[in-house]
């Protein structure tokens, strides 16, 4: 789901290659979980493929693998990727929007300024959101 930009299994694009340049969802980091019996023998490579990274975390690893000899629950091999990545952008950019035509509205403000947050403490945390929003943008641009 990471490497195909989909937020559920359903309709997965796997029409992404090795050979392509351009990944639509570009990682900060991964951390691979392997577990299950040979779970070991379990080729990671295709998860450190250099494109599917941002050009910011070149320094850094960008995949941290565990191995776990014990099944999970009944599965004789499980795999989890947990993956600081742009997959959640749309998500954010929805509740965004509609954090916005909330606070246009003056819907809910009161809740706020009666526990002694002022207006503009509202109006700077919307703004931090939205910067985080555009950082994670800002991971697909060339450098």
């Amino acid at each position: 789901m990471s490497v195909t930009n989909s937020p559920i299994d359903l309709g997965l694009d796997w029409s992404y290659t090795k050979t392509q340049e351009h990944i639509r969802n570009k990682s900060l980091g991964n951390y691979l979980i392997l577990r299950g019996k040979d779970s070991f023998l379990a080729d990671p490579g295709p998860f450190e493929d250099i494109k599917l990274y941002s050009n910011t975390t070149r320094s850094s690893p960008l995949l941290q693998t565990r191995y776990h000899v014990h099944n999970y629950n009944s599965y004789d091999k499980h795999c989890t990727l947990v993956s600081n990545d742009q997959l959640h952008l749309a998500a954010l950019e929805v509740a965004s929007k509609s954090v916005w035509k909330l606070f246009h509205s003056r819907a809910y403000i009161h809740h706020f300024t009666e526990k002694g947050m002022e207006e503009k403490d509202i109006f700077e945390t919307f703004i931090q959101a939205e910067q985080v929003i555009n950082d994670y943008k800002s991971l697909s641009l060339p450098n």
